[in-house]
């Protein structure tokens, strides 16, 4: 009878130890790739990141060149009031913050922030990056999206 006990108690223990230690392998080994799978979500995150921007960028040249020719026609036909209804409708309808538009002497005729108005555009960019004749998009200190979109004149 005691013997069976001895028996029965080294199997439950052998058994515990067996379960315990299989339960210790899952735990380490779920721990491992637990650490594996977070850096790949970070990777992941990196390069969405990344390829969001890509794309936000390559939205922004395309809109860029029908609403610069809005803005140019408006401009050519001195209606200012027009393009203060574009902007306005611009900052609205989209994530867009503040948008202005500026004449040759690079002061700003028409801005959706009216402080800017009458003001020269190199206090918010630099004149070098005003004078290409291509859109430009840049990021900022903000992790924004400047852009800058010439409208070239008759």
């Amino acid at each position: 009878m005691i013997k069976l006990k001895i028996y029965i108690i080294t199997i439950l223990l052998l058994l515990l130890i067996v379960g315990g230690g299989g339960y210790l392998y899952h735990f380490l080994t779920l721990s491992n790739t637990s650490k594996s799978h977070q850096s790949e979500l970070e990777a992941l995150k990196t390069s969405q990141k990344a390829k969001l921007k890509e794309l936000t960028e390559q939205s922004l040249q395309s809109f860029s060149m029908p609403f610069s020719w809005a803005i140019r026609s408006a401009l050519l036909e001195e209606n200012t009031e027009q393009i203060d209804n574009y902007l306005i409708q611009l900052v609205q309808n989209s994530d867009f913050q503040v948008a202005s538009v500026a004449g040759a002497d690079n002061i700003i005729l028409a801005s959706t922030n009216k402080k800017y108005e009458g003001q020269p555009i190199s206090s918010e960019f630099p004149l070098y990056k005003l004078a290409s004749d291509t859109t430009t998009i840049e990021s900022t200190e903000d992790d924004e999206l400047a852009i800058i979109v010439p409208i070239i004149e008759a």
